[in-house]
């Protein structure tokens, strides 16, 4: 009688537990994506889960590609974006040449088009407002990028704050003055993007 009775009882348990593992394996990853994705005012971005816990949206673009008829000139506002943009990997550092082996990776793999920012946090979702870094990595503005694991995999998140870490443009594409940019500026000034591009960043 003891074991016909423990028959149902261990085949309902074992229905449940196949069901609570069939919704981890199938629905997880989904419902995990959908928590993933943020709005923001240029449209939805996706991120990805950290090891440590918490989560990191990389790559994010916070102006146009200064290039073109963009270069030297202040930021433009990003576009607008489509749909879900994935934000799991970082963007290129901004152009620079090989200043040594601090950069040299860097340079390689530079571009004009970089003006992307990083968002990592502690906690996700976040229970309550967190304090933000803002951080703008160094380089004598001629080299160096935010698009490194150096700060996404430092400490700083450790201690409960926000990090955003941002690229701007560096050299002559950031801090190149001359007569003919200052006189098509509305600024009437030239040698500044960089700091548009930090500016423009934190707004």
């Amino acid at each position: 009688m003891i074991l016909l009775r423990s028959v149902p009882h261990t085949f309902a348990l074992t229905a449940i537990f196949i069901l609570c593992l069939c919704r981890f394996v199938f629905a997880s990853p989904s419902d995990a994506d959908q928590t993933l994705v943020v709005h923001t005012v240029d449209g939805e971005v996706r991120g990805k889960s950290r090891p440590s816990g918490g989560a990191e949206f990389l790559g994010i673009p916070y102006a146009q590609a200064p290039v073109g008829k963009l270069r030297w000139h202040e930021p433009v506002p990003a576009n607008k974006w489509e749909g879900v943009r994935e934000a799991e990997s970082f963007g290129a550092p901004c152009a620079q040449p090989v200043l040594g082996d601090w950069n040299k990776r860097n340079a390689e793999a530079s571009q004009e088009d970089c003006l992307f920012l990083n968002v990592i946090t502690p906690v996700w979702p976040p229970k309550s407002p967190l304090p933000v870094l803002f951080w703008l990595h160094g380089g004598a503005n001629e080299g160096g990028t935010a698009s490194s694991a150096l700060y996404k995999d430092g400490t700083r998140v450790q201690h409960g704050v926000l990090l955003v870490t941002v690229n701007y443009r560096l050299g002559v594409f950031g801090f190149f003055a001359h007569p003919g940019l200052t006189r098509e500026s509305s600024h009437k000034a030239s040698g500044n993007y960089g700091l548009m591009d930090q500016i423009a960043a934190m707004q």
